[in-house]
């Protein structure tokens, strides 16, 4: 009878504060996108009373995006000042049932209001959770149908949110190559984050490695062997997913650098001697590798065949003096050509005609500047010219002048004649 009352106040008591407990179903951890890095959160605190022994109560386990379970405690404690009475004053524990699932007490903690249950289902939490992962559904315990027991419940998770990461760093041997020579590209990917990364896999310009599980702070190594692109740049691009599914990726380039030009091979051919027309001579041939880079398969060739000679090669600033017969009235026509050791080609041409000949090949003087021509002669002074007509054409100072003469002689004439008349009439 005594536990008749006790359930007839309690469930008076539930009544008033019905507001309170329904209260307790909100989640404490709400999902977010932007989850800090770890927390607790607590689904809520259910009562069972007398007349709803062995009716089940739900609430829902929310937790932030990407967040994972650290530990889960469910605690369970009489709503009145003890449990269950039995005959003889026995007090019982009841098991809470989620689903197939039996949680026991794994201690028992003596308080004001009575004991209170602590069970670690942190194992057990994924079987607990509906089949959405969510809702969790317990269930009481009736002792009989004289003896009604009921309890508030609470679970007390503690998560974590993942932080995966992943890193990848590149190197390329040989680091300097010409488009298209094979290089050897190396990838070193580390697990950077706080949880295991499965289904890791680089990707490079040409192939593509998987490198499976990588526990965090572990690394691995992959590599491929590519033609060296005209851009120097080779990407190489690592993923990896989280247990809770998360894709994470980093990436990277090596770089390849293409080798400087090489400066161009240069040759020059040079003869002392020259062809005689009516007899032998002979002639040295020097070849010069006038470049800063060595010159492969040089060779002379032409005419006189006497003239041609194979060197091989030549290193820069070298020269290489070879003789040859030259017979008589032959020409020399040379040709000098070699290559560097990527394959560019230099020749050389000379040609030298026998002594006296035209195209002889003679080295001018140095040239002076021409004398200034000298200044023109000055027109000799002509006395008279006679013309057809046999009168006198003559500058106009030059016939003033012979006029005058000619008048004074005339005067001098006439005066003398004048003066022989007067000694005669005398």
């Amino acid at each position: 009878m005594r536990i008749r009352n006790m359930s007839r106040w309690v469930a008076g008591l539930l009544v008033v504060l019905a507001p309170l407990l329904t209260s307790a179903f909100v989640p404490l951890a709400a999902r977010t996108g932007a989850a800090p890095a770890s927390g607790a959160g607590t689904t809520g605190t259910v009562t069972i009373a007398a007349e709803a022994a062995g009716d089940r109560s739900s609430s829902v386990l929310d937790l932030p995006a990407g967040a994972r379970i650290v530990s889960a405690e469910l605690r369970w404690s009489s709503a009145g000042p003890a449990w269950c009475w039995f005959d003889g004053g026995a007090v019982v524990i009841p098991d809470l049932w989620a689903g197939a699932v039996a949680i026991t007490a794994d201690r028992v903690e003596p308080g004001e209001r009575g004991a209170t249950a602590r069970a670690d289902v942190t194992e057990l939490l994924p079987a607990m959770l509906g089949a959405d992962g969510e809702t969790l559904s317990l269930t009481g315990f009736a002792a009989g149908a004289d003896q009604e027991c009921w309890a508030e419940w609470a679970l007390i998770v503690v998560w974590s949110r993942e932080n995966p990461a992943i890193a990848v760093g590149s190197t390329v041997v040989p680091e300097v190559a010409r488009p298209g020579q094979r290089v050897r590209q190396g990838a070193v990917v580390g697990n950077t984050g706080d949880v295991a990364l499965r289904d890791v896999t680089a990707t490079f310009a040409g192939c593509r490695r998987e490198l499976g599980l990588l526990q965090p702070g572990d690394h691995a190594e992959a590599r491929c062997e590519l033609p060296a692109p005209a851009s120097g740049e080779l990407l190489v691009e690592v993923s990896g997913t989280s247990p809770a599914g998360e894709v994470v990726t980093a990436r990277t380039s090596g770089a390849v650098r293409a080798p400087a030009p090489e400066p161009a091979p240069s040759l020059e051919i040079h003869v002392d001697g020259t062809p005689h027309p009516t007899r032998p001579v002979t002639a040295v041939v020097r070849v010069s590798n006038t470049s800063a880079v060595p010159v492969h398969d040089v060779a002379v060739t032409g005419s006189p065949p006497a003239c041609a000679h194979r060197i091989d090669e030549l290193a820069p600033g070298r020269t290489s003096v070879h003789r040859c017969r030259v017979g008589p009235g032959e020409s020399i026509d040379l040709v000098v050509s070699g290559r560097s050791a990527h394959g560019v080609v230099a020749t050389a041409e000379l040609v030298v005609a026998p002594e006296g000949e035209p195209g002889t090949a003679v080295a001018a003087p140095p040239s002076r500047p021409p004398a200034p021509p000298p200044p023109p002669p000055e027109a000799p002074v002509r006395a008279a010219e006679l013309t057809e007509v046999g009168l006198v054409r003559e500058s106009p100072a030059w016939t003033a002048g012979f006029i005058a003469v000619l008048g004074v002689l005339v005067m001098m004439v006439s005066v003398g004649a004048l003066s022989a008349a007067t000694r005669i009439g005398r």
